[in-house]
């Protein structure tokens, strides 16, 4: 074991059952702490044996639950040709397993068939497994030794470890045949069982309170997370699933084969790997190094390799995986990267916003600049989410050099993170940002399930060139009549965000003019390269 077992270890010593806790392996043997009454552990260690431990009886609780029967398979052995010449009442034995060789032999002598009978000459009837769940694996044509083997393998496993097998037999990783459950028989690590815990709220309590995983947390650290909230956000990172019999996970230990060389479980969820979890800090030492990959200037101008991941993952942990598309899809322009390059790394931000609960707005963001600065190569820019209002994109202006009203022709787009390829390849850097916002809101007042066919249609629509394009067929997924033919004054007054002529803001700049050194000096904003728009 890599670090203390916080279960509890039923074991019995010298006639006598003791309780341990926090199994460690060390060496060949292990060492644990004995509990009190109440599972409080002692501070002094016990070394236990490897016998010992195979022996014990294991619990998430003090309450251990122990093997319902020690019978695991009981059934019907009957004679084939004797049933089929009608002795039914006496072709038959009732046979328990496991049960040597010896035993099987004379069951099968008992029914007047040799002791190295096949398949075939007997079969199967009434056969009652010690796991309901195991039932559907035994039929008329199974091998009796198969079931001898497989009763043997079973009878090492405790109760514990059978809740375990009756959970993943709940699962899409559920076992087809008694040689995949013998598998399990050698594998049951694979998967971690936390019994009784039956929804959300009471595995956070568990995880936070009395798994030990935080042990080194503050009392008032623990009470300032949500039980809930957390668990959610374990539960689908690590895939786990909830089952009649509690809550199960992949440990992350490998599969070892012993019969079935090339087989391995199903996962626990259909369609989803177990293997691939996730963290903030995988992912931010992986994005790091596609950049530096990607970008000497992005390696010469972030050389802090540890500050650089540090702050990718900062942003994902605060819940601002948009910047840190916008970062990936402003490296994609730069470097004229493939959509399949990308969409891994997009894929995986989804994913931790999936893991928090946090819904795919749609929303868009576009990075606006100031049009004569850009052309003379030094200038600064600021982002927008869309769609919004007259007075953010005022606030957005100003700070560009713009006066509030700025119209179309003095900005333009820099940047857009837009969430499909086809709309960063229809949207040009000279658009109206009236008629961006508008189709923006279109965009956002389409619910999850249209808004994902809708950017499915428009990729395979050879007929969508432009933005009054998008805008049309955006307005036909939300069943409106009204169809848009570039007059921008037909915008709903909304989303009209920059709308004033230019001669009212040819005036407001004159009227500035002269009002020039009339007012108290306010320091000049200092001019940022576009090479830090990639800071992060």
């Amino acid at each position: 074991m890599s670090k203390p077992d916080k279960r509890y270890y039923k074991i019995n010593i010298h006639g006598q059952e003791q309780i341990f806790t926090n199994v460690e392996k060390v060496d060949k043997g292990y060492i644990a702490n004995g509990v009190d009454k109440d599972g409080k552990a002692y501070q002094f260690y016990h070394r236990l044996s490897q016998e010992q431990i195979d022996s014990a009886i294991i619990s998430n609780s003090m309450v251990f639950v122990e093997k319902p029967t020690d019978v695991v398979f009981r059934f019907y052995l009957v004679n084939a040709s004797e049933y089929d010449n009608g002795n039914k009442e006496t072709s038959g034995i009732w046979l328990e397993f496991p049960a040597d060789i010896k035993r099987i032999e004379n069951a099968l002598e008992d029914i007047g068939l040799p002791p190295d009978a096949e398949q075939g000459q007997y079969f199967i009837d009434e056969c009652q497994c010690i796991l309901k769940s195991l039932n559907p694996l035994v039929n008329v044509r199974t091998d009796i030794h198969e079931l001898a083997k497989t009763a043997e393998r079973l009878d090492t496993f405790d109760g514990f470890q059978m809740m375990k097998l009756d959970a993943v037999m709940q699962t899409a990783a559920k076992f087809n045949n008694l040689a995949e459950i013998r598998e399990f028989t050698h594998n049951d690590d694979y998967y971690v069982f936390e019994m009784d815990k039956d929804n959300p709220t009471e595995l956070g309590l568990y995880f936070i309170y009395d798994s030990g995983m935080l042990d080194s947390l503050p009392d008032h650290y623990k009470d300032a997370i949500n039980p809930t909230t957390f668990a959610n956000y374990i539960i689908e990172a690590e895939h786990g699933v909830f089952t009649s019999k509690g809550y199960l996970y992949p440990s992350g230990d490998e599969w070892n084969c012993k019969e079935l060389p090339f087989f391995r479980p199903n996962s626990l969820i259909e369609d989803v790997d177990d293997k691939l979890i996730d963290t903030t800090e995988i992912f931010a030492v992986d994005l790091d190094s596609f950049f530096r990959e990607t970008s000497d200037e992005y390696s010469n101008m972030f050389d802090d390799v540890v500050k650089a991941q540090k702050h990718i993952a900062d942003y994902i942990r605060t819940n601002n995986t948009a910047q840190v598309k916008q970062i990936i899809h402003g490296m994609k322009k730069e470097h004229h990267l493939s959509e399949d390059e990308i969409q891994p790394y997009l894929d995986r931000l989804d994913n931790f916003d999936k893991n928090k609960g946090i819904e795919k707005d749609y929303n868009f963001i576009a990075v606006i600049t100031n049009a004569e600065d850009y052309l003379k190569g030094d200038f600064e820019s600021v982002k927008i989410y869309l769609p919004t209002d007259k007075e953010t994109v005022s606030r957005a202006f100003e700070e560009i050099g713009l006066l509030p009203h700025a119209v179309q022709g003095e900005y333009m787009f820099d940047d857009f993170h837009l969430y499909s390829e086809k709309l960063h390849s229809v949207i040009k850097p000279t658009e109206s940002l009236d008629e961006l916002n508008y189709f923006s809101a279109l965009v956002f007042h389409m619910d999850d399930g249209m808004c994902d066919r809708f950017m499915n249609e428009i990729e395979k629509d050879k007929n969508i060139k432009n933005l009054t394009d998008l805008i049309n067929h955006a307005n036909k997924t939300l069943g409106l009549a009204a169809r848009y033919n570039g007059d921008k004054s037909t915008i709903p007054a909304e989303y009209r965000v920059t709308m004033e002529p230019a001669s009212i803001k040819r005036s407001i700049k004159k009227q500035l003019e002269e009002n020039k050194g009339k007012t108290a000096d306010v320091p000049a904003t200092p001019t940022k390269n576009k090479k830090n728009d990639l800071e992060v």
